[in-house]
């Protein structure tokens, strides 16, 4: 994929970019950057963030990056997140993985990372 059209890919449906010409050049040289966006599940997944949030993961990797997606169900128990049960939130983060495999977003194309 070129970089122009990987460069669509990531900054479609974004309001703004402070640094275009910084990420064309990170496409240029780097065929497989690194990305990553963390949840800190407090409960069920809010269809916008499956959705919204979900296209956009899609987007830079179908770009070619290496993107993690991180659950972080330590930080919702040490932020007492759903009563404090770290279980509840374990729960709750495999949903959100679950969800996310669902919108095509599985293992081999994202990389799932555990705070635990």
């Amino acid at each position: 994929m070129d970089t122009e059209t990987r460069l669509q890919l990531v900054t479609r449906n974004l309001q703004e970019i402070i640094t275009k010409n910084e990420l064309r050049n990170l496409l240029e040289t780097n065929q497989h950057p690194r990305g990553y966006v963390g949840f800190e599940p407090s409960g069920l997944m809010h269809a916008g963030t499956g959705l919204i949030v979900g296209q956009k993961m899609r987007d830079y990797a179908d770009a070619g990056f290496h993107f993690i997606i991180y659950l972080a169900e330590w930080h919702g128990w040490i932020n007492n997140k759903m009563g404090g049960v770290l279980e509840n939130l374990s729960t709750a983060a495999g949903f959100f993985k679950d969800l996310f495999t669902a919108l095509g977003l599985s293992e081999g194309k994202i990389e799932y990372l555990w705070a635990s």
